[in-house]
């Protein structure tokens, strides 16, 4: 972050940061690193989570943002709670408009490569195929093809039909983070309740 902050000084940066409760970012994330051809997991939620957890900034986002701080300062640093941002309606416009950035109505959004969830079925194939050893380019052609099926045959699914955690896991993640999440709504949220969404 140091070098990249010392290579943008000429720049008026502003770093936006879109954040989810952490429950939801391990399930979406879950659903990507199947689809990833270079990461190809092919383990359960569970060892999902053990990843997170041996890579704590990843989900722990008061750590997260420290090195950002530190390089950038906490006035260039836009926090946005992913929830009330969804959507292509909210998401590109509010980012243009934390950026300063004028004529919103001239960016469409693309509504042709937009990322949806498989359905359930889909992503546990993907998970058995990750097993197989295979160069990345015939992966990333095994998710294509998963997303025309996806598109012109069987439709997309959402996170939720997953139902990846039980909600006592959930109630578990939701607590482990709650501090962290806290001290982010108090500092860069001005909430002072320190209530994370």
């Amino acid at each position: 972050m140091a070098f990249l902050a010392d290579q943008m000084k000429c720049f008026d940066m502003k770093i936006v940061v879109y954040l989810r409760r952490q429950d939801e970012r391990i399930e979406s994330g879950y659903l990507q690193v199947l689809r990833d051809s270079n990461f190809r997991f092919n383990g359960d939620i569970e060892a999902y989570i053990k990843f997170l957890n041996n890579h704590p900034r990843r989900t722990d986002y008061y750590e997260f943002l420290k090195p950002w701080v530190k390089s950038f300062g906490k006035s260039n640093i836009f926090i946005k709670l992913y929830g009330e941002e969804k959507g292509p309606d909210k998401l590109v416009p509010g980012f243009l408009k934390v950026c300063n950035i004028p004529n919103l109505h001239l960016f469409v959004p693309d509504t042709e490569n937009v990322n949806l969830a498989f359905k359930p079925i889909v992503n546990s194939l993907l998970q058995k195929i990750n097993k197989v050893p295979m160069s990345p380019h015939i992966h990333l052609k095994i998710v294509e093809c998963f997303n025309f099926i996806s598109k012109h045959v069987i439709g997309y699914g959402n996170v939720k039909s997953h139902k990846l955690l039980a909600e006592a896991r959930r109630e578990q993640i939701i607590e482990q983070y709650k501090n962290s999440n806290s001290k982010v709504a108090k500092e860069y949220l001005n909430k002072d309740n320190g209530l994370f969404e």
